[in-house]
């Protein structure tokens, strides 16, 4: 049976990942961090693609790099944003995005 993990599971595991990493690897990181939007990239495709093999459900969330932050027109850089409340923004504006009349 494939395992099914909330949304609030799946941003706490990648906020933690990147605390986790940050930890471990402070002194070969940039400034000493592992950031959440690298951690959530990372994260995001690796379950993206246990998903289109058939390894696992559907993902909570996509993957967002700049062609999802542009296509979409929100505002997040996967590079440089750090704090978890721009990763969780991001996924709002995202779920606006998808809800809009527009896109349907």
């Amino acid at each position: 049976m494939k395992s099914v993990i909330t949304e609030e599971q799946h941003v706490k595991f990648t906020e933690q990942t990147g605390l986790d990493v940050s930890k471990a690897l402070d002194n070969s990181l940039h400034n000493g961090r592992f950031k959440i939007g690298v951690a959530q990239k990372l994260i995001n495709l690796h379950l993206k693609y246990l998903w289109t093999t058939g390894y696992t459900n559907e993902p909570p969330h996509c993957l967002i790099d700049g062609i999802i932050r542009d296509k979409a027109k929100i505002s997040y850089d996967w590079t440089t944003d750090d704090p978890i409340e721009a990763y969780k923004r991001a996924i709002s504006d995202l779920k606006a995005v998808a809800d809009s009349p527009w896109t349907h």
